[in-house]
């Protein structure tokens, strides 16, 4: 739980954007996904990419420091979408959501969001409420550790931090500025 803890304290716009990308990485982690941050490592590709399961990615662009009210521009989206045509190469077995970690689900005119979503920062804590339980629930077990295994894979199955689940239940559609 203080390994989770130093995580999340991290996913917060104070915390520069290499510690909230990381964090984010290091969550999705947690979440069970294998994660990379391609841009940081390559220079090329998504801030993070979750890969929940062995078709299915999270192309994520992160803009977490940007001020409350402001939408996500034309150069934000295109970024999201450069970052997909890398996944496209990298990944091609794979199919991808693209996804902007951002603090409200506003775009500007000029943006055609498509089929991009977005993970809104109360939606981000959520789902680390939600993973918090969890966690709460496995750690303060009292199961032998080979039944710890089961028990974990049925909150999960009731949970919603499943992929498919986690995808419908957190991320959101853009909504044009009016």
């Amino acid at each position: 739980m203080a390994e989770f803890e130093r995580v999340v304290a991290q996913l917060v716009p104070a915390a520069s954007s290499n510690q909230f990308e990381e964090a984010l990485a290091e969550f999705g982690h947690m979440l069970g996904f294998r994660t990379e941050r391609p841009e940081k490592i390559y220079k090329i590709g998504p801030d993070v990419l979750w890969l929940l399961n062995n078709r299915l990615g999270m192309v994520i662009e992160a803009k977490s420091q940007k001020e409350l009210n402001k939408p996500l521009t034309k150069d934000e989206h295109g970024q999201l979408l450069n970052a997909e045509e890398w996944f496209k190469r990298e990944y091609p077995h794979h199919s991808c959501i693209r996804v902007s970690v951002h603090p409200n689900t506003r775009i500007t005119k000029s943006v055609v969001a498509g089929e991009s979503k977005v993970l809104t920062l109360d939606m981000l804590r959520k789902l680390i409420v939600d993973l918090r339980h969890l966690l709460e629930s496995l750690t303060n077990s009292l199961v032998s550790h080979s039944d710890l295994v089961m028990q974990c894979e049925q909150l999960l199955a009731v949970s919603t931090l499943e992929p498919q689940s986690l995808v419908q239940r957190y991320l959101l559609p853009f909504s044009e500025e009016k």
